[in-house]
């Protein structure tokens, strides 16, 4: 340890307000709005989730979950979604949509 010359300011930090639309660590600038359909088969896991964000969940007549969550980067997040499988659909962006579809044709060709 070397002590300097150098001095700082203590400021006000609101860690939840730091971590807002953060899905995990990696912090983005985006504003993107997922809609992902969780079957029935996975529901009631996806409300017993601990998550940093708090998304708007919405329980479908058949059993199925609406989730809908603004985030400011993609990849955790996405990430998070493939471990349901077929139970998770990304409704919106639709660009997301065609975002998984090219990852799991590519994740398709490593087993061909």
């Amino acid at each position: 340890m070397k002590q300097t010359e150098e001095t700082f300011t203590k400021q006000d930090f609101n860690l939840k307000e730091y971590f807002q639309h953060t899905w995990s660590i990696i912090q983005g600038t985006d504003k993107i709005h997922f809609k992902v359909l969780f079957s029935s088969n996975v529901a009631r896991y996806i409300k017993e989730e601990e998550l940093f964000v708090t998304p708007k969940l919405t329980e479908k007549k058949d059993g199925s979950l609406l989730f809908e969550v603004t985030l400011n980067h993609d990849r955790e997040f996405l990430q998070w979604i493939m471990q349901y499988g077929m139970d998770a659909e990304i409704m919106e962006p639709i660009e997301y949509r065609e975002k998984m579809k090219q990852m799991l044709a590519d994740w398709l060709k490593k087993y061909q």
